[in-house]
């Protein structure tokens, strides 16, 4: 109804004014279905990993699966994002892979803040998370990612590892519609 009585507004000769539409949104539609959010079990995610031949997708899927983070956070990660030194060690997301707009200047995929505001976070460590960690910033400078490539690149996460993954997609909980 917007763009009806704004074409109104704006026809030679004018036909309206005003626009009562403007300022107004649109109803939330409630359809009361929650989506029950599904997660790996551990025995599920060992089944998952043992598949995985490739000893860099075994690490990012073990970082992944241990953090929580989205590929895009953790292929962002750089050295000096993760804290081995404290207490708990721990891993600062402050910007994600994002793809840009078709055709955008630089590529199809810029560095920018992560998915939303409380997606910046100070992740604490697993100790395998902290032991991962430490093997694979050994010696890298502080600005440099944590992942090694292909893996530290951006992309999407459906193709860089799929084919290594594929056959080990466990199947869906019974009574469950999501797939983990």
């Amino acid at each position: 109804m917007f763009c009806v009585f704004q074409a109104a507004m704006e026809a030679k000769p004018q036909l309206r004014t005003d626009n009562p539409c403007k300022g107004t949104s649109l109803p939330q539609v409630d359809d009361h279905v929650d989506e029950e959010m599904c997660f790996l079990e551990h025995d599920e995610y060992q089944r998952v990993a043992a598949e995985i031949t490739d000893s860099d997708a075994r690490d990012l899927a073990d970082w992944l699966v241990g953090t929580g983070m989205r590929w895009g956070e953790a292929t962002a990660l750089r050295v000096k994002d993760i804290n081995l030194a404290a207490t708990v060690p721990t891993a600062s997301v402050q910007r994600a892979w994002k793809k840009a707009k078709k055709g955008a200047e630089g590529g199809a995929y810029y560095l920018g803040p992560p998915k939303t505001r409380k997606a910046r976070r100070l992740v604490a460590l697993a100790p395998a998370q902290a032991d991962l960690a430490r093997r694979l910033t050994a010696g890298q400078l502080p600005e440099a990612r944590r992942s090694k490539p292909p893996y530290g690149r951006p992309g999407r996460s459906s193709t860089s590892s799929a084919a290594r993954t594929r056959s080990a997609r466990p199947a869906p909980r019974p009574g469950s519609s999501c797939w983990t």
